[in-house]
């Protein structure tokens, strides 16, 4: 009797070893698809190359571009190059020369140095963060920014620098709206212009994503969330990435604390917030910003 007690305790130590070995491994199978999967969604948007085309013929198009025309303060951002009041800047330009066209900016940011921890965590330190730490142990890495503010424009300038070269332009931003806390919807802010170009085609400040849509040839708002282009990079295996904010809509289900989100409103869109730009390379969405 008490063998064969043994025999059936052994038996399902044996059975539990298996089951517990099957779903570890089924577990690990899957996580490796996911990891598939996700790489493959990734390197798929990286290498998309969505063409964004002005829709000439709706009947707010030439309104808008006169509006754009007559204004004393012109901002047009086009796939390969980038304009204040016809004056070019592009990717890689120097401090000085983003001055010469915006004048000097409204805030400078403290210039931030890069350390990096033994263990691979890393942080962004001005001089004083640094001195205040003592810890030197931390590898300083070379990686130096600051930004240059317009306030009156709105837009955020980030320069870069590594390995004690110059500082260039690697990305900037033009903030277009912000939410208001008290109603909790996306209002125009207090800018020197009211109408941005965004690859020719003209955005009047408080428009919503859907109605700047229509000025296109784009059939889904979800589509300018980000947008990776192939013209003109700025260096070998990189891409100028273009990212519009602007919070989409779906119907509610259900009520209470059971309340959760529906279908997508295609049509139902805020006001854009901010539009940035910035030049990356595959490496880092792998890294960084993989798409879900």
């Amino acid at each position: 009797m008490k063998k064969a007690i043994l025999i059936v305790l052994c038996l399902q130590c044996i059975s539990c070893d298996f089951v517990g070995n099957w779903l570890e491994e089924n577990h690990k199978q899957r996580e490796e698809k996911s990891k598939i999967d996700l790489e493959k969604r990734t390197i798929d948007y990286y290498t998309s190359n969505l063409k964004i085309i002005p829709n000439k013929q709706h009947p707010k198009f030439d309104v808008l571009i006169k509006e754009f025309n007559d204004q004393n303060h012109r901002l047009a951002f086009n796939i390969c190059e980038y304009k204040y009041n016809n004056q070019n800047f592009f990717f890689g330009d120097s401090p000085r020369k983003i001055a010469s066209i915006f004048g000097e900016p409204d805030e400078k940011s403290e210039e931030r140095v890069r350390y990096e921890s033994e263990d691979g965590f890393s942080e962004y330190l001005t001089e004083e963060d640094k001195l205040s730490k003592h810890d030197f142990s931390d590898r300083n890495t070379g990686e130096r920014f600051f930004n240059y503010t317009y306030t009156k424009l709105n837009i955020k300038l980030h320069f870069k620098s590594l390995n004690n070269k110059d500082f260039r332009l690697e990305s900037f931003t033009i903030q277009l709206s912000d939410r208001n806390d008290e109603t909790y919807k996306y209002e125009p802010l207090n800018t020197s212009f009211n109408v941005i170009l965004f690859r020719e085609i003209p955005y009047k400040t408080n428009m919503t994503l859907d109605e700047f849509r229509k000025l296109t040839n784009v059939k889904d708002n979800r589509l300018f969330r980000s947008i990776l282009q192939k013209e003109c990079p700025v260096k070998e295996d990189y891409r100028i990435h273009s990212s519009i904010y602007s919070e989409y809509h779906y119907e509610t289900k259900g009520g209470g604390h059971l309340t959760f989100s529906g279908d997508y409103k295609p049509n139902e869109s805020d006001p854009i917030k901010s539009i940035s730009f910035s030049e990356r390379n595959l490496e880092y969405y792998k890294k960084n910003e993989p798409y879900y």
